[in-house]
């Protein structure tokens, strides 16, 4: 594979001159901060995605998630995800770009949805997040730890994880095949492609364009994670969302972070229905709840173990990656 540089992703503050002379859109001509303008446009989605979607959910299928209402709000989660998260990073790149129709090529290749991942660089980046996410899953629990011994926040820990606890079970919930794959576009698929349009796709870019390509790979991670509003899971969401800026930085595509994003998600709702259907596959109570427990462990054998062994392997994984990507580690 040819040494490839990405054209799509501006790599320090001086790229952004030479953008500007081809971007035709308002926030150009305006002359506006790219990364401003890329914390402006998360602001406004987060007001639509968390407190106009919030209300349509609320308004449209009722407050709480009971087995009545789950179908309606799945789909206006889905609904909200595409609504409030995909269709406005599109109107944002149209005013970069200048080009009115959202999806025309021009749109699509502000967003680096115009080049395909390899074959090894999609192996690669998708068994890397999912070694990589049992690593972040010991780090927090070791978070837990953190938030519970030291900082006594036992209460606020147990409310928060009982709370995500029941969203997410409701949600997982999956009585057939068809439901399942029902499960799976609601909090698998639909989330990695908006999510990535808005935040690898659009804020990325934006930060880039200002900043060097290390500081707009961990700002992006950073505030994906706490965009989540997940506190007990932070530290881990962070990881994780620098790994896939990472991807997005490297790769020059936004395809593979999306792929990358899909595939964490998928493993983990293969989990929770492996789980919450332990009893008919045969699985372990134990190992059920091992895989499902609210109890941090960071010293047991097994533990420490899973996480250096999978270290290891993200670490191999790695080596490949970049093996085909020809590009520099950050």
């Amino acid at each position: 594979m040819e040494n490839r540089t990405d054209d799509t992703l501006g790599e320090n503050a001086a790229s952004s001159a030479s953008e500007r002379a081809v971007l035709k859109g308002y926030f150009e001509r305006e002359k506006f901060s790219p990364s401003v303008v890329a914390l402006a446009v998360l602001f406004v989605v987060f007001f639509l995605y968390q407190i106009i979607g919030g209300a349509a959910a609320y308004i449209i299928a009722g407050g709480g998630i009971t087995d009545e209402n789950l179908s309606a709000h799945r789909a206006v989660q889905i609904f909200a995800q595409l609504a409030f998260l995909a269709i406005p990073t599109f109107i944002a790149t149209s005013l970069h770009t200048g080009e009115s129709r959202l999806f025309a090529l021009q749109n699509r290749r502000y967003l680096a949805l115009d080049k395909l991942p390899t074959a090894i660089e999609i192996l690669a980046a998708t068994l890397g997040i999912l070694s990589l996410n049992f690593v972040a899953s010991y780090v927090g629990d070791v978070q837990l730890v953190f938030m519970t011994n030291v900082l006594g926040l036992n209460d606020v820990v147990e409310t928060l994880q009982a709370q995500y606890k029941a969203i997410i079970e409701k949600y997982a919930l999956s009585r057939s095949l068809t439901e399942f794959f029902i499960v799976v576009l609601t909090i698998a698929l639909t989330p990695a492609v908006c999510e990535e349009l808005l935040f690898r796709g659009y804020v990325q870019r934006g930060f880039s364009r200002a900043m060097r390509p290390i500081n707009a790979v961990i700002f992006t991670g950073v505030i994906f994670g706490l965009y989540h509003l997940n506190p007990i899971q932070a530290v881990p969401l962070v990881i994780i969302g620098i790994y896939i800026s990472y991807l997005r930085y490297s790769s020059g595509t936004l395809l593979l972070p999306m792929l990358a994003h899909f595939t964490m998600n998928l493993f983990s709702s293969v989990g929770l229905w492996a789980v919450m259907n332990a009893e008919k596959i045969g699985m372990n109570d134990l190992i059920a709840k091992r895989i499902y427990s609210d109890e941090p462990d960071v010293s047991s054998p097994v533990a420490v173990s899973t996480a250096l062994v999978s270290a290891v392997i993200f670490a191999l994984l790695m080596r490949l990656y970049h093996s085909e990507t020809k590009r520099a580690p950050l």
